[in-house]
């Protein structure tokens, strides 16, 4: 996954070009820490700010359907 396509995801974008189980295949990569290591390299950022976006999307996407 490159930078863009990272940021974007952990902001809560929709990625250009893929399906919608696709991006859910990507969240969900992001949420499970599988790809912690190449998101971190690709960022800059550390594990606390990682956390952190994937807290405020995973709050949004709850909002957005109506989930608690």
């Amino acid at each position: 996954m490159d930078g863009l396509r990272a940021q974007m995801a952990l902001h809560g974008y929709a990625l250009p070009g893929l399906s919608a189980k696709e991006r859910e295949r990507v969240w969900y990569s992001l949420v499970g820490k599988r790809r912690r290591a190449q998101l971190a390299a690709a960022l800059q950022l550390g594990d606390d700010a990682i956390d952190a976006l994937v807290a405020k999307v995973r709050q949004d996407r709850a909002q957005l359907s109506g989930r608690r």
